[in-house]
């Protein structure tokens, strides 16, 4: 009578999986159980993409998660890779996304028309493009387009619904929208690029302040809080040791736990 050895049948599963695993990168040229699960916009170019897999292929790599926004938006979509955050007991990983735009030396409006102060239509190619802007603030042409990021994640959706995922951004992680005060240093999504710089207001947008100028943007375009104001550290101590002296009815005590927050 043979017995069946547990740890062989885990190994002999292990091998299988890694096998079709690396059958199905190879067809579509990334891990075959990826999938887009949630989707939030953050503006008309870029939003925060939620990726999921399957657990128990093992967590995906940076290399996964390029070569998958490549092909399953078919080069239309980069991520931010700085932004990306996985998390391995539910998995899936969380990434800033923006579109693609095409781009051209600020030279060639000369061969344009101008159409408003930084809009110029090329008339050969029918295509709008507008004045922008590096952080260092060397101008470029940028062309303009009716897509919605929102639209193409969409339609990669639908074509992907064979995946049934239950991970999303409302229901299992935390949105994403970190909580905001004036003075906070972060990091932040405008256009396309990765900024730093120091919140001056907060709103329905939040204005930052950053070496290349002032931006209005989203608080869902806010990826990370770097540093607190020292307003905030300030209050978070005092609510803190408020609560300390009333648990343990030493005010000194309360004190000496919460400076260590400065």
């Amino acid at each position: 009578m043979i017995r069946n050895d547990p740890n062989s049948l885990v190994n002999a599963r292990s091998r299988m999986l890694d096998n079709l695993n690396l059958k199905m990168a190879q067809t579509v040229g990334h891990r075959g159980d990826m999938h887009v699960a949630d989707f939030k916009s953050i503006d008309q170019n870029g939003g925060h993409l939620l990726i999921g897999y399957e657990r128990s292929l093992g967590p995906i790599t940076s290399q996964d998660v390029t070569a998958f926004v490549s092909r399953a938006f078919s080069g239309q979509l980069v991520p931010v890779m700085q932004t990306a955050k996985q998390y391995k007991a539910e998995g899936c990983v969380a990434v800033v996304v923006h579109r693609t735009v095409p781009t051209r030396k600020i030279e060639d409006k000369n061969n344009m028309l101008a159409v408003a102060n930084t809009m110029f239509l090329d008339q050969q190619m029918g295509d709008t493009w507008e004045v922008k802007a590096q952080p260092d603030g060397t101008k470029y042409l940028a062309r303009i387009s009716k897509d919605n990021i929102a639209d193409i994640v969409g339609e990669r959706r639908r074509r992907m619904s064979v995946h049934a995922s239950t991970v999303t951004f409302g229901n299992t992680l935390s949105a994403g929208v970190p909580n905001l005060n004036s003075g906070d240093q972060v990091r932040f999504y405008d256009s396309g690029q990765l900024l730093e710089g120091r919140v001056q207001s907060v709103g329905d947008e939040v204005k930052i302040i950053a070496a290349s100028g002032t931006f209005s943007v989203a608080p869902e375009a806010v990826v990370e809080i770097l540093q607190v104001s020292p307003e905030t550290l300030k209050n978070i101590q005092s609510h803190l040791q408020e609560y300390f002296t009333d648990a343990y009815g030493f005010e000194n005590y309360a004190k000496e736990l919460t400076d260590s927050l400065a």
